[in-house]
């Protein structure tokens, strides 16, 4: 995933909680798909 500055970001999940990273994917895929991730990344920038 690019933000807004075109870098790569990245989160870690502590292994404990491995079984939400599906979910987050949808969430920030879902985000990206509405073009509300880039407003994100211009917030706080």
């Amino acid at each position: 995933m690019l933000g807004a500055g075109s870098s790569p970001v990245m989160l870690r999940i502590h292994p404990q909680f491995r079984q939400l990273v599906p979910v987050l994917n949808r969430a920030i895929r879902q985000l990206n798909a509405e073009g509300r991730l880039k407003a994100i990344f211009q917030r706080y920038h």
